[in-house]
C-alpha cells in the first residue's frame, strides 16, 4: 500500500511527508529550530493558568501548532503538554473543550503521541 501510494504521490508530482521525529536543528547560518520551543512554551505556562480565557486561547494555539506539521506534534508531547490538554478537557467551556479535543487529535497522527495520549487519561 505504501509503494502504491509513493507512485501515486510521484506521478502528481506531490512530495511524501518525511518521517516523524524530534526536533530538529536547522543549520542555515544561523540555528533555528523546526518547532518553535519558547512559543510551546509559553503556551504551557497558559495552560496551567487559572484564567478561562488564556486556557482556551493556549489550547486554540496548540490546536493550529499541532495541525500545522509532524514537528510542532513531536514538541508538543516533547513539552509535557498533553496531560495538561487531556485534563482540559473537562473544562466548563465548550470551545476550549473543542480545542483540546482537536488538539489531540492532531497530536495523535504521531504513533509515540498515541501512547502518550491513552497513558495521561489514566491518571
Amino acid at each position: 500500500m505504501k509503494s502504491l501510494i509513493g507512485l501515486r504521490c510521484d506521478s502528481n508530482g506531490v512530495e511524501l511527508p518525511k518521517k516523524q521525529g524530534s526536533c530538529r536543528t536547522k543549520k542555515s547560518g544561523t540555528s533555528l529550530t523546526d518547532c518553535d520551543r519558547t512559543a510551546i512554551k509559553a503556551l504551557f505556562d497558559k495552560l496551567t493558568s487559572n484564567d478561562i480565557e488564556q486556557q482556551k486561547a493556549a489550547a486554540g494555539e496548540l490546536r493550529l501548532q499541532a495541525k500545522r506539521n509532524a514537528e510542532n506534534r513531536v514538541c508538543i508531547a516533547e513539552a509535557k503538554a498533553i496531560p495538561l490538554l487531556i485534563k482540559l478537557l473537562s473544562s466548563m467551556d465548550p470551545r476550549t473543550q473543542e480545542h483540546v479535543v482537536t488538539a489531540l487529535l492532531s497530536l495523535s497522527i504521531n504513533e509515540n503521541n498515541k501512547g502518550t495520549i491513552v497513558n495521561a487519561g489514566d491518571n
